[in-house]
């Protein structure tokens, strides 16, 4: 993964992806060689498939997290497009090692936010740092979200 990747803001990153000449040029700028990621652009060269892979971790395991990883893909997703975050100049949220909390819970609660409106809230936990892998889910968390929520059904244009 490019170090521009890690320690850019989202407007140098959209201008980095803007800027590369093919697919090619855009797995390797994700994702390089390494496996260890929670994303695959590798299918995106296969002409049959074109598609991106989300994984979960090797601690997102269980219902709970599942649905919780789910939801953040497609939370982050609706909101980028809705917010146009990779166009806008003023999306500032930068990438920073261990999760440099005043940055990240500015990003983390306008996402809660933005859950709430899509009817899937629920599904997230409360502190941005349980969806690492590094966190253990507690008990309290786990009763929370016992299940999917009946979420609105949503179309990407």
């Amino acid at each position: 993964m490019s170090l521009l990747f890690r320690n850019g803001d989202m407007a140098t990153i959209a201008r980095d992806i803007k800027a590369l000449p093919s697919t090619k040029s855009l797995i390797d700028y994700m994702q390089g060689e390494s496996r260890y990621v929670l994303w695959n652009f590798k299918p995106l060269a296969n002409p049959r498939t074109g598609t991106i892979e989300f994984r979960g971790g090797r601690h997102l395991r269980g219902p709970n997290r599942t649905i919780s990883w789910i939801t953040f893909v497609v939370v982050f997703v609706m909101l980028t497009l809705e917010e146009d975050l990779l166009h806008d100049e003023r999306a500032t949220y930068k990438a920073v090692k261990n999760g440099k909390r005043s940055e990240v819970q500015k990003f983390w609660d306008r996402f809660l936010s933005y859950a709430e409106r899509l009817g899937v809230r629920d599904d997230l936990p409360d502190e941005f740092k349980m969806m690492s892998e590094k966190e253990s889910w507690s008990r309290e968390v786990q009763r929370r979200a016992p299940g999917p929520t009946r979420a609105q059904r949503v179309t990407i244009h």
